[in-house]
Order: C-alpha cells, then sequence, then structure tokens
C-alpha cells in the first residue's frame, strides 16, 4: 500500500530466462520460465529425489524433471536447485528476446577425480515425490535410523568451492542422467562431490573423504526443524539426533549457500 515509482534498490526481482545447451527443448531459449504452487491433502509432505527419474516405493510421483540453476560463473541469479516439470507452459506477456534478467540452466555433473562414478557433463535428472508423514534430508549418514523409512541414499553434492554459490543438495547414488543428456560440456549448473575440511569439524569425520547423505521418512510426524544452536528438542518435539553446523568456507565463493546439521 506504500509502494512508489522512486528507484529505492534494496532486493530486486527479475524474471528467469531459460539458456538452452544443458537444458534440452522443450524449454525455449530465452523465454522466461513460469511457476505454480500446488497442493495435495492426501500427502503431506514432498521432497525431490535429486539424479533420480523415480520414486521409490511408499511414494507417488508428482513428475519427473530437469535439475535446474545458475550458470557455474555468474554471481546473480538463485543460488537454490529446481527441479523444472518437463512440459513447460506459459501464460501472456513472455518475450523470446534476450533480455537478461535472471537466468536459468541445465545441470551438469562433473567428475572430482577419474573414476569416482559421475557420469562426468552428462544432465541430471530429478523426481520430485509426494509422501504421508514428514520427509527429511540426513547429512552426513546414509543409514536412516530403526523405524523410518529410507527413500534413497546418496552423496552431497554442490558447485565447486572456487565458483558461484549454490545449494547443497542430496543426489541419489545411481546419479542417473535426463533422456536427452549427452556427453557434451554445456556447463551451466556443475555438481561436485562434497569433502570434509576437518578443524571447525571433528573426527569422527574423515579429511577430505566425501560426504554422504540420505532422504527419510517419519510417517507418525508431520513436520521436522532444526533448533541451530542447541543439542536437544524442546518438550514437546521429538529429537531425531543432535549433530553440528556445517558449511562453506566463510572465504570461499562457491559449495553451498545452505547450512547443514550432520549427523554425528
Amino acid at each position: 500500500s506504500q509502494s512508489n515509482t522512486h528507484n529505492n534498490d534494496g532486493n530486486l526481482w527479475y524474471r528467469t530466462e531459460y539458456e538452452l545447451g544443458s537444458l534440452p527443448s522443450p524449454f525455449v531459449h530465452d523465454r522466461e520460465d513460469t511457476c505454480a504452487q500446488c497442493t495435495d491433502e492426501s500427502h503431506s509432505s514432498t521432497y525431490v529425489r535429486w539424479g533420480h527419474r523415480d520414486c521409490p516405493s511408499g511414494a507417488t510421483k508428482l513428475y519427473t524433471g530437469y535439475a535446474a540453476g545458475d550458470y557455474y560463473k555468474h554471481g546473480g541469479s538463485g543460488f537454490n536447485t529446481l527441479c523444472l516439470h518437463p512440459q513447460p507452459s506459459w501464460f501472456g506477456g513472455y518475450d523470446d528476446g534476450n533480455q537478461n534478467g535472471a537466468l536459468l540452466y541445465g545441470t551438469e555433473y562433473e567428475q572430482t577425480y577419474g573414476g569416482d562414478g559421475t557420469p562426468h557433463n552428462h544432465e541430471a535428472v530429478c523426481a520430485v515425490c509426494m509422501v504421508k508423514g514428514t520427509s527429511y534430508t540426513q547429512w552426513g549418514r546414509y543409514q536412516c535410523p530403526a523405524g523410518k523409512r529410507q527413500e534413497y541414499y546418496g552423496w552431497v553434492m554442490a558447485k565447486h568451492y572456487t565458483q558461484s554459490k549454490s545449494e547443497y543438495v542430496c543426489v541419489d547414488a545411481a546419479r542417473q542422467t535426463t533422456s536427452q543428456s549427452n556427453i557434451h560440456n554445456h556447463d551451466g549448473n556443475l555438481w561436485y562431490r562434497t569433502e570434509y575440511e576437518l578443524g571447525s569439524l571433528p573426527s569422527p569425520y574423515v579429511q577430505n573423504r566425501e560426504a554422504t547423505c540420505a532422504q527419510c521418512t517419519d510417517e507418525s510426524h508431520s513436520s521436522t526443524y532444526v533448533r541451530w544452536g542447541h543439542r536437544d528438542c524442546p518438550s514437546g518435539a521429538t529429537k531425531l539426533y543432535t549433530g553440528y553446523a556445517a558449511g562453506d568456507y566463510y572465504k570461499h565463493g562457491g559449495s553451498g549457500a545452505n547450512t547443514l546439521c550432520l549427523h554425528p
């Protein structure tokens, strides 16, 4: 109600354009991306299975899509990774000209060393899954606790620490590729496996060893949260574990922007 036309700057919002290469058709180069917020009253939680085209038993698949994010050298756009619907649609007001506001690229796997099992330069697939109960990502341990259903397990991945900021995501160990993936180096958003660095992180973590993760579901609860800066959950909440707050190095431009609660 107090908006005006003065240029006060602050946080600025630009529409986001598709950039093809690591993204295939039917996305349209330089056309603005659309979105929708959807509700399913028969389920209580959703998650993305990064690096896999299917949802596991016990989960319902909404769609198989394309992992996408900003270009690895760009300083702006969004740091978060999106699972794009494979059938994009548009309403009025788009323009296929190169407006260069925010930009969206497909995601390529990058090997951190030869023979690490990563399909180098291939584009990553994803699946959006629905479950009953609450589903959460367990960082640093690939086995879910007793009584919790394991949706999948894999590797913590993000951009290289020297690149621009991205998001730590739990990528399925299978590291599957899209149906239109190829070996060409299109760049775009890039995924590398994530290594532990000791010092502020203690043992039993192992210096330079790659971090694992799991997606776990508890059907007896409806929500999870992290209590940062405290080792216990309050009365009325059930504790899953007490862990270590972890993130990227304060001087590094890349890796993930999000903070993780690592399993001890």
